[in-house]
């Protein structure tokens, strides 16, 4: 009797999940209802026991491979293989099995997949924005499918306990929800602006659609790049490489909010750690979020990247503008694919951020590199909170320039965009791209958002003023110049909150921008 109850408990531990050596595991990634990029070779990867035979089938696509440890610290056996591209549709199981096991993941399409990334108004959730629960009610696409990978630990102004400090130093720091169908329930908390581009992306196509969200609320860029990128920059070395006994919380250029929220949630080991010249790992830090949300996902078949982040490194935009383009081309180069769609949100407008026009302005200028696109949403904003809750705009920009960027809809994506000048007798002309029939201005109003900066009194007095008589035709505004002034600079929606109303004749507004005409700003 004994011997029949221990038999029966061993084959009880046997079973038990992560304690049969030989059991197939995947990255969390990978699971039930999950989305695989179409038109691509797709990566499948995970672990098995050391030298294990492995086959891994998709529909019709097969792949082998055999588990190694070699290279890795933990010698479990790492396994990966590329199967070749399938076109999309579904559902369909992968299978990977050795001799020992089989692992299958049920209910698998194959579509489009992009990454959402950011801080909190890319994780701001469904049902806190505005037609928020309309949307939320409606929202039954069995082919939307959803994946959720968010903190475990707030970093609100509060001591980390040692238990999630070591936690958090062990890169304990994401709970990722599997794979989900696009339900009422799974949409509600999921990022309202990816819901939304989303939807239209799938609703245009036709065909699956998978959205891993991966925002962080309050992170600034540099958390967002390995540290290798930083360290082999030679204007952002300085995230990564102090001078002995200082750590990155000594940087000068940083957001005074990441420094005194890291001082606060790091307490009860700071100060031993700053007297040694080092840190506990921390979420804000340079190279963290890169490391423990995005190292996960290397690899993993997608069509490009959507992000809205940038609060965070506002209050100094000409370091944002190296960091923003280091961290394209950083994701870029590590995913192994390409120069990959990356479309991001130009930040709206809000009262009281006096950086923020240059801010936009870098944002601006990083379009310079390849396959990149901009939302402008300096009409959506909120001038009294950080969270604009009309996030429905913002994700539906963002499709619009992957509908035409990405999937070649002949559909407008861009607002108007300042293309040359021309200064003529006392008036200037400036011309546009993107009007599209013409240029416009919203709600039937006149024209706003326009300045001229310049001297009079022969040049012993600046002034800026509002022109007047500014005429619209077709792609070209012309603005009338005072005789007695002498400009050297036009403005146009250059304020934190500027009112702002060009757009062309779909509604989508102008950039904010600058011209320098003649001397300094």
């Amino acid at each position: 009797m004994q011997k029949n109850k221990l038999i029966t408990l061993v084959l009880i531990v046997l079973a038990l999940p992560g304690l049969n050596y030989a059991q197939i595991s995947m990255p969390p990634v990978f699971s039930d209802a999950m989305v695989l990029q179409r038109h691509k070779p797709i990566p499948v990867w995970g672990k098995a026991e050391d030298n294990a035979s492995l086959s891994v089938h998709l529909t019709d696509a097969k792949g082998n491979t055999i588990a190694s440890s070699q290279g890795w610290a933990d010698k479990d056996g790492r396994w990966e293989v590329h199967l070749q591209a399938v076109e999309a549709g579904g559902p369909y199981r992968l299978v990977v099995t050795t001799r020992e096991d089989t692992l299958q993941l049920q209910n698998v399409l194959v579509g489009e997949v992009w990454v959402a990334s950011g801080q909190s108004n890319m994780a701001f959730p469904l049902r806190s924005g505005k037609h928020g629960q309309e949307a939320i009610e409606k929202a039954n696409y069995p082919q939307i499918r959803l994946f959720r990978m968010e903190r475990k630990y707030s970093q609100s102004a509060q001591a980390f306990s040692k238990a999630q400090q070591k936690k958090i130093n062990a890169g304990d720091f994401y709970r990722t929800v599997g794979w989900e169908k696009c339900t009422p329930d799974a949409a509600s908390s999921f990022s309202a602006v990816a819901f939304y581009f989303a939807r239209r992306i799938h609703q245009k196509l036709g065909i699956p659609v998978g959205i891993i969200q991966n925002a962080v609320g309050g992170s600034p860029t540099q958390a967002w790049i390995s540290k290798k990128a930083l360290a082999n920059s030679p204007q952002l070395k300085h995230f990564v490489i102090q001078e002995e006994g200082e750590t990155w919380l000594d940087i000068k250029k940083i957001h005074p909010f990441i420094i005194s929220r890291a001082k606060i949630n790091m307490q009860l080991s700071l100060q031993d750690s700053v007297e040694q010249g080092r840190l506990p790992r921390y979420p804000f830090a340079p190279g963290y979020l890169y490391e423990e949300g995005i190292e996960p996902i290397l690899g993993y078949g997608i069509r490009g990247v959507i992000w809205y982040q940038g609060e965070s490194n506002a209050i100094y935009p000409e370091q944002h503008q190296q960091l923003f383009t280091l961290l394209i081309n950083n994701w870029r180069d590590q995913w192994g694919i390409g120069p990959f769609p990356f479309y991001y949100v130009q930040l709206p407008g809000i009262a009281g951020r006096s950086r923020w026009p240059e801010f936009r302005e870098g944002q601006r200028e990083v379009l310079a590199l390849p396959n990149t696109g901009m939302a402008v949403t300096i009409d959506v904003g909120n001038p009294h909170n950080v969270h604009p809750k009309r996030k429905r705009p913002v994700g539906q920009r963002l499709a619009r320039i992957a509908l035409a960027k990405t999937y070649g809809f002949d559909i407008e994506y861009s607002g108007p965009k300042m293309a040359g000048w021309e200064l003529k007798e006392d008036v200037i002309t400036l011309t546009f791209t993107h009007a599209g029939k013409g240029l416009n201005v919203s709600n039937g109003e006149q024209l706003k958002g326009f300045v001229l900066q310049g001297y009079i009194d022969e040049g012993s007095k600046e002034v800026i003023i509002q022109p007047k008589n500014i005429t619209v035709k077709e792609n070209m505004i012309t603005i009338p110049i005072p005789d007695d002034l002498v400009v050297t600079t036009i403005k146009y929606g250059w304020a934190p909150n500027p009112a702002c109303n060009l757009v062309n004749m779909e509604g989508l507004p102008a950039s904010p921008f600058r011209i320098k005409l003649s001397g300094s700003f």
